[in-house]
């Protein structure tokens, strides 16, 4: 039980890393474009403690979930369509290049030649399986690959049986691969639709109308959740089957 519960706190440290890693890329490609950044926060919730420095609050929250960065909208409306690009894709190169460190550095660990290679190889690898995963999720085949928030945690449960070290680090290289390739969807609220629609403005010229956005992105938040609900159900049922 003990072990079960360290897995856990494990797997939700790791989380928040990762989110934190993506969140440093939208953060720092907002410091060089001088876009304000109010808040930059680990976890969600209670405030446990806060730093200013310069225009922005660094900030530890009571729940170690994740984290974000606030982005004055205002600031960054005022940038060119090609830094809003940099800033958009920023979390997701942050990403990869956090999963090709961690890959680089097991394969090393595990006494295998040409790491830098091996790993370049084998990021890219994940990368593609993820993504036809991903981008063909209606695909029967393809379902299996995709995990929700419980079947991650719950993934951490085979540490009890294996290397834990390595384990963690291929964990930790696999999730931030999954958090690159899903922002990569172009649905608002990731990174994706931020693309997407600032592209749109682009090409249009001026802005959307703030109805339509908030329109638009109130029935992709109701889609997410229902996806979200799906894909915890489908970890619930694969937590059964092993069980049996």
């Amino acid at each position: 039980m003990l072990e079960k519960a360290r897995s856990i706190i494990l797997a939700l440290l790791g989380l928040s890393l990762i989110i934190v890693v993506h969140e440093s890329g939208h953060f720092l490609m907002c410091k060089l474009f001088d876009v304000k950044t109010p808040v930059f926060s680990v976890g969600f919730g209670p405030v446990l403690a806060r730093y200013t420095i310069d225009d922005t609050a660094f900030q530890l929250a009571a729940l170690p979930l994740g984290g974000y960065v606030a982005i004055d909208p205002a600031s960054l409306a005022t940038k060119p369509y090609w830094q809003k690009l940099i800033i958009n894709i920023a979390g997701i190169i942050f990403n990869i290049i956090f999963a090709l460190l961690l890959l680089m550095y097991l394969m090393w660990l595990t006494g295998q030649q040409n790491i830098i290679l091996t790993g370049m190889l084998t990021t890219y690898q994940l990368s593609m399986r993820m993504a036809r995963a991903m981008f063909g999720m209606w695909k029967k085949e393809q379902r299996s690959e995709i995990m929700g928030p419980i079947g991650i945690v719950s993934s951490t449960t085979e540490m009890q049986d294996t290397n834990q070290t390595a384990f963690m680090i291929w964990w930790l290289a696999l999730i931030n691969l999954n958090v690159a390739i899903f922002n990569i969807l172009p649905i608002p609220l990731l990174d994706g639709g931020h693309i997407a629609l600032d592209t749109i403005e682009a090409l249009y010229g001026k802005p959307l109308p703030p109805h339509l956005v908030g329109n638009i992105n109130l029935i992709f938040l109701f889609l997410f959740l229902a996806f979200l609900f799906w894909v915890s159900m489908r970890d619930v049922q694969r937590l059964k089957k092993t069980k049996q």
